[in-house]
Order: structure tokens, then sequence, then C-alpha cells
């Protein structure tokens, strides 16, 4: 079985300022329970996080916030437009975030 792949675009400038990753709608049902931890696999190693509710408004179901602030200080590169690529390893736990350089 494949894994989901989840090809995101930065469109909100608020979300690099508040060190989030806003998820769309579309894919809540590929994430926990709000507040349920899960794990982020990335360049700088693993960050333990969890999904809240987005206050950012239509944009996004779902924000992806606690650990996220060290990710984003290592990637000073990062602006609006840029892609993630967010794969799911195991379901309601595990997850790899990527940038996508394009």
């Amino acid at each position: 079985m494949n894994s989901a792949r989840i090809k995101l675009t930065d469109k909100n400038t608020s979300f690099i300022k508040t060190t989030i990753i806003g998820i769309k709608k579309a894919y809540r049902p590929l994430f926990p329970e709000f507040k349920k931890p899960f794990t982020l696999v990335t360049d700088i190693g693993e960050i333990e996080t969890n999904a809240g509710i987005c206050k950012s408004g239509k944009s996004c179901a779902l924000e992806i916030r606690e650990g996220m602030s060290k990710w984003y200080r290592a990637h000073p590169e990062l602006k609006v437009g840029d892609t993630f690529l967010i794969t799911v390893i195991k379901p309601m736990e595990r997850y790899c975030l990527e940038i996508l350089k394009e």
C-alpha cells in the first residue's frame, strides 16, 4: 500500500510568522484527533507535535503548531509560496515533512 502524500503550498504570511503549518479540510482525515500527539520526521530531527483547530480562517481545517518554531528557525529561507510535502509513514502516528525545491 502506498503512503498518502500531501502537497501544501504556504499561501498565508501569518503561517511563517506564527510558525505553523496549515492543513486543508480535505486532508483532515489523515491526521489524529485534535491535541492527540504524533511525530513529524524532518531534516532537523523528529518533532513531537499535535494538531489544533485552525485559527487562521477558512484556509485550513487544522494547524500543526507545537514544536514547529525550531523547524522554522532552521529554515529562514522559507517564504510565502513555498511548497511542503507531508508523507504519512504510519497513519495517525508518524509523518515525514519535507520542503519541496521547485
